[in-house]
């Protein structure tokens, strides 16, 4: 049993001072008393809590560490420009520097804004299409941050007004039909359409080209999400491994490996319209996370990278996969997604949803209590040895042994 008692104090007094976590609003998907909560360090594919407990970690902050904690040279970059000042009064050569690279690197990249979180430039590429085409209505499908036309039509829109939620549309990611529908219903009402290319599913041969192709019949930007397939598919991001060049796109969790940084970019034609917006974010040219950013690049730059992610991810996936099999649990749990982010879901097909939670849950601090940190969605970093990989699978197979029953 992992002893977090320090974890235990500083919680309670954290509920009493904080609503809610850095993760999300509430204090999953950990378990209290039985999992960590608070990290004091983190370095390669390792985090400490403040008890003391050492954990391979598979979270790897939200997906924001590509390249393992603490890296040295990206670190270096940072200290070296903190001797220099953190943020100044105008502009500085950072920016260029960074957005350069970021333009040699990702196809639709001509020019480059940046900010702080995915949320800040999701946010500036809506409103610049909304600008552009003189239009209200945004059609998406999946997570795009905290933004209200994000979240209007979702289980979580507390808060939103009920006008936000008629100009919010779903459409399902790989049904081309529904986003055929919906163009339909809102002719020339549309100013874009914001998309994962790969989460949960790879997208179907010729379901981007065909999104594409509407958006563009129809007058509707197409914006990219690529905050968690940007440099872990592909240096140029997923829209350069599947070969779709959208109108706009966004960058950020792993752009700086950890550091806050995050970019829109496109076309000159449309971002030059960017200038017509107020889009004044104080820290948005803070100059240590575009230092860590620049290295960073440096380094994803190299296709080698993605290629080592992919093979780990796979090397993993190949392992996990023998242990469902094993169990005999192929009707219950399922993998899903990337080999450099593997998802691992829980189905029972009882609909038993307080027996799948129970799961869920189990298999989190079972891990936990193996030292290692996992909650159904696994980052692969570069960091990461097979040696891990393979310790991270023989753990999963002792867990699904150890949870059987409630699969009965």
């Amino acid at each position: 049993m992992i002893r977090l008692n320090k974890n235990k104090l500083f919680l309670k007094g954290y509920k009493n001072l904080i609503p809610g976590t850095k993760i999300f609003d509430r204090f999953d998907p950990f378990m209290i008393g039985q999992t960590p909560y608070f990290f004091k360090k983190g370095k390669g594919s390792y985090s400490w809590d403040i008890d003391n407990n050492k954990y391979l970690d598979f979270h790897m902050s939200l997906g924001s560490i590509i390249l393992g904690y603490s890296h040295e040279k990206v670190n270096h970059s940072a200290k070296k420009q903190l001797l220099k000042g953190m943020t100044f009064s105008l502009m500085n050569d950072l920016e260029i520097e960074t957005a350069r690279k970021m333009i040699k690197m990702i196809p639709s990249a001509e020019m480059v804004r940046f900010g702080k979180n995915g949320s800040d430039v999701l946010a500036a590429g809506v409103r610049l299409a909304r600008y552009i085409t003189k239009r209200d209505k945004v059609i998406s499908c999946g997570w795009h941050g905290i933004h209200d036309w994000s979240l209007a039509n979702t289980s979580r829109n507390y808060g939103i007004p009920n006008e936000i939620k008629k100009l919010s549309l779903k459409f399902e990611f790989n049904n081309i039909e529904s986003l055929h529908n919906l163009i339909k219903k809102n002719k020339n009402e549309v100013a874009c359409i914001v998309m994962d290319l790969c989460a949960k599913y790879y997208p179907k041969k010729g379901f981007l080209n065909e999104v594409k192709k509407i958006a563009k019949k129809n007058k509707i930007l197409l914006i990219f999400d690529e905050i968690i397939t940007g440099f872990r598919l592909h240096p140029g991001g997923a829209q350069k491994y599947f070969g779709v060049t959208p109108d706009l796109s966004c960058f950020g969790k792993g752009l700086a490996n950890g550091f806050p940084l995050s970019a829109l970019v496109g076309k000159k034609r449309y971002m030059r319209k960017a200038n017509d917006l107020f889009y004044s974010l104080t820290f948005a040219g803070e100059s240590i996370s575009l230092a860590a950013g620049s290295t960073a690049l440096d380094i994803y730059n190299d296709l080698k990278l993605s290629k080592e992610l992919e093979n780990k991810g796979n090397y993993l996936i190949n392992k996990l996969q023998k242990a469902i099999d094993e169990n005999s649990l192929n009707d219950n749990i399922k993998i899903y997604g990337m080999p450099c982010r593997p998802i691992i879901e829980i189905k029972h097909y009882s609909k038993n949803l307080s027996i799948k939670k129970t799961l869920s849950l189990n298999l989190i601090k079972d891990f936990a209590k193996k030292k290692i940190l996992y909650n159904g969605s696994i980052f692969i970093c570069k960091t990461h040895t097979l040696k891990e990989l393979n310790y991270m699978s023989l753990i999963f197979n002792e867990v699904l042994e150890k949870n059987k029953k409630y699969f009965k």
